[in-house]
């Protein structure tokens, strides 16, 4: 069995431990989903085996120091970081970081189930509870605060659908 092929083995049994997960074949690699978003993958890249996943904004500024991860190719700017596997790898921090970019991508129903599974008593739940600094919505933390936003005034041109530009009729 290649590394290849044990590090995947492992990393399927973490990943779709987690609700409402699959493993998807995009771009010649297996990437692991939470619904329809990406949020881990096992790639090979320039010859080196990498796991790529998205952990959360305090994580990465201190693991984009560390020189066993790099920035990943193209999506790097997005908060994705890959972490070279060239030998055996520290499984628990490897939950960490899946579990870290599983919740960055999660909905809300997702993480509740998450929750809820990890919290049962004598449940075999693969992930800890939540931590205590998980992220909030990314509107804001108080839900009542786009219900008092005033209402926008509708022009002529939203009204009417225009966009500005003058049909070939009119020309």
């Amino acid at each position: 069995m290649t590394l290849f092929d044990r590090t995947l083995a492992r990393l399927r049994k973490l990943c779709l431990a987690l609700p409402e997960t699959s493993e998807v074949q995009s771009w010649g690699h297996p990437n692991f989903r939470a619904g329809k978003r990406i949020f881990a993958v096992l790639e090979v890249y320039r010859g080196q085996l990498s796991l790529c996943v998205r952990p959360d904004p305090a994580t990465y500024r201190v693991l984009a120091k560390d020189s066993r991860f790099y920035v990943t190719p193209y999506i790097g700017n997005q908060g994705w970081l890959s972490l070279k596997v060239d030998g055996p790898l520290d499984w628990a921090e490897v939950r960490t970081l899946v579990l870290q970019s599983y919740r960055q991508v999660a909905l809300k129903r997702m993480l509740a189930a998450l929750d809820d599974a990890a919290s049962r008593p004598g449940a075999s739940a693969p992930y800890e509870s939540r931590p205590a600094g998980r992220r909030t919505a990314r509107v804001g933390s108080d839900p009542t605060a786009s219900q008092r936003q005033p209402a926008r005034r509708r022009t002529a041109r939203s009204r009417s659908g225009s966009t500005g530009r003058r049909s070939k009729r009119a020309r």
